[in-house]
């Protein structure tokens, strides 16, 4: 009989452990400043990244904007997404940019926009790995490396 509590206890403990385990937050990807650079051999893309105050963002109408919740204290962003036309900018805007996986913790955090453009911000796990930001638009893979 002492023998089975033990053994009952033992497997309570492990399942409480590995419960707790699972539980871990994997979102560790969040927005930084800076001025980054994807060329994909057709086009030259360029993505500002500039953290503003929430006023700011709360009177943007949600254009080129995003708030980052991955910190304890949200963080708010203006982002400047643009290629070039025969050297004269060209702005892509980013409508109404939100999480997309809001309600779980177990993958890295996307962000998706009303015109599906999606941004990932990018955890870098090698300390060489220069890529930041990885932003799907239309059918393209644009990794961002940051250059300023």
């Amino acid at each position: 009989m002492i023998r089975f509590k033990k053994l009952f206890y033992l497997l309570m403990l492990m399942g409480t452990l590995s419960a707790l385990t699972a539980c871990v937050n994997h979102k560790r990807n969040y927005f930084i400043d800076g001025l980054f650079e994807s060329n994909n051999l057709i086009t030259v893309y360029h993505l500002e990244v500039n953290e503003i105050l929430k006023d700011e963002y709360d009177s943007s109408n949600f254009l080129n904007v995003v708030e980052d919740k991955f910190l304890k204290e949200n963080k708010y962003f203006r982002l400047k997404f643009y290629t070039y036309n025969e050297n004269e900018a060209v702005l892509i805007n980013i409508v109404h940019l939100q999480e997309s996986n809001s309600k779980t913790q177990s993958i890295p955090v996307s962000y998706s926009d009303d015109n599906e453009i999606i941004i990932i911000p990018y955890y870098p796990y090698d300390l060489n790995d220069n890529f930041y930001y990885l932003i799907i638009y239309g059918s393209s893979y644009l990794y961002f490396e940051k250059i300023e």
